[in-house]
């Protein structure tokens, strides 16, 4: 069924969506972009 598919595919982005941002948001790099914003917000 081409809906089924569709509505499949979607859950699967939406988790890999999910999944990329859980991991970004946890990582060295997010840190140092919000201390860094902090530190432009502070001048």
């Amino acid at each position: 069924d081409i809906e089924q598919g569709m509505d499949a595919k979607a859950t699967t982005v939406a988790e890999a969506i999910n999944t990329l941002v859980s991991s970004y948001s946890s990582s060295h790099i997010a840190q140092q972009v919000s201390r860094r914003v902090e530190e432009i917000n502070n001048m």
